[in-house]
């Protein structure tokens, strides 16, 4: 017999009231669900904005990220053209190869910071912080500085930022420690510019 629309959904309502329960759709396990799949993207474009500021990338373009993306998750041929398309397994793929060149060419340590509270240590995880860090002391390579004073870089911050409490590092917004990443990469670049470098690599390998 064959059933309307509405009966359809006469006969599922008076199925659930029999306690009956419907099987979840599976997600196959490739593939990040819309939302997953935006932020593993946010990451990819955060982790890309980063090596930019750190100097490590001669270009910042989205499409270089996307060239990129798509040599990571298998070149010309079978790479993944578009940063929309990633699955789950080709996103994380793309980030683990931006962090580890982040690791390798800038200093970055994507290591957790252990924080001293009164229900005892605990770890956090801050990458903001961690290339703020590297660039802090990139900043003070660059211009044969003595060796960057960690203090000294948590006030540069307040200062871009604009802010008046004297807040650690670690405590300020994020949009403030973006805005110092941001700061601090124009001054990389200019100072790469001016000593006739691309990145700092390249001048690293010329010393």
């Amino acid at each position: 017999m064959d059933l309307s629309i509405s009966q359809l959904a006469d006969l599922v309502e008076h199925f659930k009231k029999q306690g009956f329960k419907g099987r979840p759709r599976r997600v196959p396990g490739n593939v990040a669900p819309s939302a997953d799949r935006e932020r593993l993207i946010r990451k990819i474009r955060a982790l890309w904005v980063s090596l930019h500021c750190l100097g490590v990338l001669r270009d910042g373009s989205d499409t270089a990220m996307t060239a990129f993306a798509k040599r990571v998750t298998g070149g010309n041929n079978t790479g993944i053209a578009n940063l929309a398309w990633l699955k789950g397994d080709a996103a994380y793929k793309v980030i683990e190869a931006l962090k580890k060149m982040a690791e390798r060419d800038a200093g970055v340590s994507w290591t957790a910071y252990t924080m001293t509270t009164q229900a005892g240590p605990q770890t956090v995880y801050l990458p903001r912080c961690r290339v703020l860090d590297a660039q802090w002391r990139t900043i003070a390579e660059l211009k044969q500085a003595q060796q960057p004073d960690p203090a000294a870089l948590a006030a540069y911050v307040r200062q871009v930022a604009k802010a008046d409490a004297e807040k650690p590092l670690f405590q300020m917004r994020a949009e403030d420690q973006d805005r110092a990443i941001a700061n601090l990469g124009e001054q990389i670049r200019a100072r790469l510019d001016a000593l006739g470098f691309e990145t700092v690599q390249d001048w690293r390998k010329s010393r």
